[in-house]
């Protein structure tokens, strides 16, 4: 498998064509998870060889709505375990990453403690990841799902930033924020919201809200109005958003450049989709690299008229 040094320097490893040209290729295990689990487990400091665990880890934690009391409950104790043994390991031999680095606010005048550290890191982990494997995930399935817009794209690369923010909108990698619960009666649009009620933020749908976007279920990166809530907003905005956007940026490029002709495996049907209640996650996304080759004339087996 070949690798692709990208901004931060670290290797990530990348589809090649070394498979028959014919043969499904899952884009999701074979490229979308590589390179934002590389990237976050580098800027925190997670040693390579448990970066599988974290994936495995952190699969669980955003998705608890659909998982079993004892799943749930072994990835995160597991993955709680793991982040205080590497904070002492950092404590003892600081490294040049994030993780160091919060060590040493906490061991300082800005005093972090333990339970606000490793909740750091948990989301850190989970947020910086997951949800950048189904913008990519979620980009490429939209593009080749509209070939217009990716030949538009292909034609005009320039257009990649505002092609990002539309894939955002338009299937973006959240489906609601973390509920809330009101702790006040309010009202919202004539509908009343009493004490102690459990509210939903649906950003999915009010990425599609007519009254705020035009041809709002059609994907079109020319739009000049990209805005959407994939990253939150106020003071809840992603902190992450500028790395997720790059990576995107990135992700989609390289990949559209190194496979100009890709393009679905299975056209006909659309991919299953991780059952959760944040995420809007394509479990599997099966694509064909290239074309099968045509043989030339020289390599073509004769046989008799």
């Amino acid at each position: 498998m070949q690798r692709l040094t990208l901004f931060t320097g670290v290797p990530v490893p990348l589809v090649t064509g070394s498979a028959d040209a014919d043969q499904p290729v899952d884009l999701v295990n074979a490229y979308s998870y590589p390179l934002p689990i590389t990237v976050i487990c580098e800027l925190i400091g997670i040693p390579a060889v448990r970066r599988d665990d974290f994936r495995r880890w952190s699969s669980v934690f955003v998705n608890a709505a659909v998982c079993t009391a004892e799943e749930y409950i072994e990835a995160t104790t597991s993955m709680l375990a793991f982040v205080h043994e590497l904070i002492v390991q950092k404590q003892q031999a600081p490294t040049d990453d994030l993780l160091s680095a919060l060590i040493a606010t906490r061991d300082g005048s800005d005093r972090l403690s333990e339970d606000e550290l490793t909740s750091m890191v948990f989301l850190l982990l989970a947020a910086g990841h997951e949800t950048t494997v189904s913008l990519i995930t979620n980009g490429v399935h939209a593009l080749l799902r509209h070939p217009d817009q990716l030949e538009l794209l292909m034609k005009e690369p320039e257009r990649l930033p505002t092609a990002v923010e539309e894939i955002l909108r338009y299937d973006g990698p959240l489906q609601a924020a973390i509920p809330y619960v009101a702790s006040a009666p309010i009202d919202i649009a004539g509908t009343r919201i009493e004490a102690g009620e459990v509210i939903v933020f649906a950003l999915l749908p009010a990425n599609r809200d007519v009254r705020k976007v035009e041809r709002a279920d059609e994907l079109d990166i020319t739009r000049t109005d990209t805005a959407h809530l994939a990253f939150g907003h106020g003071i809840h905005h992603c902190l992450g958003a500028p790395l997720a956007r790059l990576e995107g940026r990135l992700a989609l490029g390289l990949l559209f450049e190194r496979f100009p002709q890709l393009r679905l495996a299975v056209p006909e049907q659309d991919p299953p989709r991780h059952p959760s209640l944040l995420m809007n996650a394509i479990r599997e996304l099966p694509v064909v690299l290239r074309p099968q080759p045509v043989a030339s004339a020289e390599h073509r087996v004769n046989t008799p008229e």
